[in-house]
């Protein structure tokens, strides 16, 4: 790939993870809020989830706020992990494959110092 088309993977690849993971994310925050079940913390806790992948979602996808964004989403998979854990389930698979591109995103688009081999 050349130097001009990465930016243009990487934005493509940050626009897909934002929707990937933000429109299942406002899907379960309206299911909550519309058919709340499964008790008051659960109900709630997975209502913080979603609210917090959503917000990371939307920020992930302008680019000034990618960064904000990515560890936002970051921090909602591993509560997500942690709560597949207390409930007995395994976490999805999917999950490092999210987690290693949004990690991926973050690194290639982070903001680079005047001493970094990057800058020169």
């Amino acid at each position: 790939m050349t130097a001009t088309g990465l930016p243009h993977a990487l934005r493509a690849l940050r626009w897909s993870l934002a929707a990937a993971l933000g429109i299942p994310a406002i899907q379960l925050v309206a299911q909550i809020a519309l058919h709340p079940s499964g008790g008051v913390h659960r109900t709630v806790l997975l209502g913080a989830i979603g609210t917090l992948e959503a917000l990371g979602a939307v920020l992930f996808s302008f680019h000034a706020q990618r960064r904000l964004g990515g560890w936002l989403l970051l921090s909602s998979l591993a509560v997500a992990v942690l709560f597949h854990a207390f409930t007995g389930e395994a976490p999805p698979w999917s999950f490092l494959v999210y987690a290693t591109a949004i990690a991926v995103v973050m690194s290639a688009t982070a903001p680079r110092t005047k001493g970094s081999a990057h800058a020169r």
